[in-house]
């Protein structure tokens, strides 16, 4: 969803599961469970929709992203002090290490963080805090850190398009950087279209990605309905030492003791497709090899005792949807599952409230029965 403006006529991009789905999410984004009250409503009035959720998404994304580190480039860094680092800076030794002192001229190559995606990072949250400051509530501590590693004169211009270019972005650690400066150049972009310049400025728009948003409020359900279960999306390293080693980051862990059920939220077309003459269907390989993945580590430090990739499903067949085991043990399912929901765009009744928290206890059910 997103919105477009060209030259004074505004469009504005819905999500294809209607208003109500979308209030729905929002509302368990910011912890409001009951049917009686809606964040959506209370966003209309302030600004529209899409940039709140553009807010949003870009605070919860930078507080995930932010788990793994800023991203570092190596630099040469000249030293001139009593420590041995790296090699001797021939140049700088002749000019002031002759005659000989107990101070070396060195250098060394180190990687440090790239300041000027600290700079970009920065600039966005500060256009997010003059707009609304409750969304900086939970990345406090990432402001801070931001303020005092930042330039001291920053060109945003300039620190953009070498945020982009960065060759930190190329390390697989840090590949979750690369939506989060899209997000916050959408930002920034949208700190300079106002309505005194909307004339001034031919066009300007953003297209984002809820996905981020159904996670949240999958992850919000799960976590009401199994309190019993420490609900958790963590950063594991896998081949700690290596050259290769990488982190992993599944959507949904729920555990208990040594029992795990893991979860990945897909917020893509799920019809049942499968694979035809036509296209490789509705799943996509690479979402099953990961779901795998992260099923594959939790079963070597315990039990799972479920896996699968949840969607908002817009057709559902329990006996094709759920499998009697999984390619990694006979101990347990994977499924793929969700919150059915009609397609609103192709529907001549819209989705309401009430038929969403049917489907939200549908789908509890069908978890609560698989864990018995």
């Amino acid at each position: 969803m997103g919105k477009i403006s060209y030259k004074g006529l505004e469009v504005e991009i819905n999500s294809r599961f209607g208003k109500k789905f979308l209030e729905r999410m929002l509302n368990f984004a910011n912890d409001v469970f009951v049917d009686d009250v809606s964040i959506y409503q209370d966003v209309k009035n302030e600004s529209n929709i899409s940039e709140f959720i553009l807010f949003y998404i870009f605070v919860q994304k930078l507080e995930k992203s932010f788990l793994i580190g800023l991203p570092k480039n190596y630099q040469s860094k000249k030293y001139n002090d009593l420590r041995f680092k790296g090699n001797i800076d021939m140049v700088e030794f002749i000019k002031h290490n002759i005659p000989l002192k107990a101070k070396l001229a060195t250098k060394t190559r180190e990687q440090i963080e790239d300041v000027h995606i600290i700079n970009v990072l920065y600039k966005a949250l500060q256009v997010i805090e003059k707009k609304n400051s409750s969304f900086l509530k939970n990345v406090k501590h990432i402001k801070t850190y931001l303020v005092q590693n930042k330039s001291e004169h920053c060109f945003i211009k300039e620190s953009l398009n070498k945020a982009f270019s960065s060759k930190a972005l190329k390390n697989q650690n840090y590949q979750n950087y690369k939506e989060l400066l899209k997000y916050a150049k959408m930002i920034i972009e949208s700190e300079n279209f106002t309505s005194k310049n909307k004339n001034e400025q031919k066009s300007y728009g953003f297209i984002i990605n809820i996905a981020e948003l159904f996670e949240i409020y999958i992850s919000k359900l799960l976590r009401n309905e199994f309190e019993e279960y420490m609900l958790d999306s963590p950063k594991l390293e896998i081949y700690k030492n290596s050259f290769y080693k990488r982190y992993i980051i599944p959507d949904i862990v729920l555990s208990k003791d040594d029992n795990y059920i893991v979860f990945d939220t897909k917020y893509k077309k799920m019809t049942m497709e499968g694979k035809s003459q036509n296209g490789m269907g509705d799943l996509d390989r690479n979402d099953l090899f990961q779901i795998h993945t992260y099923m594959g580590y939790y079963q070597k430090i315990g039990k799972v005792l479920l896996g699968g990739l949840l969607y908002p499903m817009q057709n559902f067949n329990e006996e094709k949807c759920h499998s009697e085991n999984s390619i990694l043990s006979d101990e347990y399912q994977f499924i793929v599952d969700g919150i059915f929901l009609e397609d609103d765009q192709n529907s001549d009744k819209e989705i309401t409230l009430e038929y969403i928290i049917q489907k939200e206890e549908q789908f509890i059910k069908r978890i609560k029965k698989l864990l018995k």
